[in-house]
C-alpha cells in the first residue's frame, strides 16, 4: 500500500472505532493481535510515550486467548505526537462510554475495546471484517 492510501485510509476511518486500530497499525506497526492485546497499562502518553507490546491474542475455534508476540520477546514502541493526542482523546471517550454503563476505567482495560459491561478484547479477526466492511481497505475479499 502507498503512503497515499494509508492517509487515506485513516482519513476514512477518523469518525469510526476503527480509527484507532488503523492509526497503531500505521504510525507503529503493530499487528492486529497486538493492537487487540494492548493494555493502557502498557501506553505511556506523557515524556517519552511508548507502548510496552508485551503480549497478542488469537481467535481460536474455543474463543480468544491471549499469548505470546510472535517474536516471543516484548518490545517498546515509540509513538508519533499524532497517536499520543489521538490515545489521549480516545482514553477520555472511553472513559465516559464506560461511566455510561457504571464501570471506571482501568489501566488494565484493553485500549480497543467496545464499551460493554466485560471491557473485554475484541477478536482480532472481527477488526479486519470491520475495516473490510467500512471500506477502508479497497484490495478485495478478504480470505
Amino acid at each position: 500500500m502507498v503512503l497515499s492510501s494509508i492517509v487515506i485510509t485513516c482519513l476514512f476511518c477518523y469518525d469510526y472505532r476503527l480509527f484507532i486500530p488503523v492509526l497503531l497499525a500505521v504510525t507503529c506497526g503493530l499487528r492486529r493481535g497486538e493492537i487487540c492485546a494492548l493494555r493502557w497499562r502498557n501506553v505511556r502518553l506523557t515524556g517519552a510515550a511508548e507502548l510496552a507490546i508485551v503480549g497478542s491474542t488469537e481467535q481460536t475455534k474455543a474463543g480468544i486467548r491471549e499469548k505470546e508476540t510472535k517474536s516471543g520477546r516484548a518490545r517498546t514502541v515509540a509513538l508519533t505526537t499524532l497517536a499520543i493526542d489521538e490515545l489521549r482523546l480516545h482514553k477520555v471517550r472511553q472513559a465516559q462510554e464506560l461511566l455510561r454503563l457504571g464501570i471506571r476505567q482501568s489501566d488494565d482495560m484493553y485500549v480497543v475495546a467496545q464499551a460493554r459491561p466485560a471491557a473485554e478484547a475484541e477478536q482480532p479477526d472481527a477488526r479486519v471484517r470491520a475495516l473490510h466492511s467500512e471500506h477502508c481497505i479497497a484490495e478485495g475479499p478478504l480470505s
